[in-house]
């Protein structure tokens, strides 16, 4: 089974392909798009206990591009 690395989860490469894949839009966000597209998905789960992902903010981060940031909140 081909597996495919996303930021924060692991997706079957079939899975992954029938969500159509990141999108190629310049945008921040784009692993939560995958997601959004993966949980339409037959068969996803979602782990929600324990935690199993955490966020670390720095000065220099990409998510601090506002514009970019709300082109990826928007593409949906």
């Amino acid at each position: 089974m081909a597996l495919v690395g996303a930021s924060s989860f692991v997706i079957r490469r079939d899975a992954f392909l029938s969500a159509g894949g990141f999108t190629n839009e310049s945008i921040n966000g784009e692993d939560a798009d995958l997601a959004l597209r993966l949980g339409t998905l037959p068969g996803f789960v979602q782990v929600t206990s324990p935690s199993t992902f955490a966020y670390r903010e720095h000065e220099v981060s990409l998510m601090k591009n506002l514009p970019k940031t709300l082109k990826g909140i928007w593409l949906g």
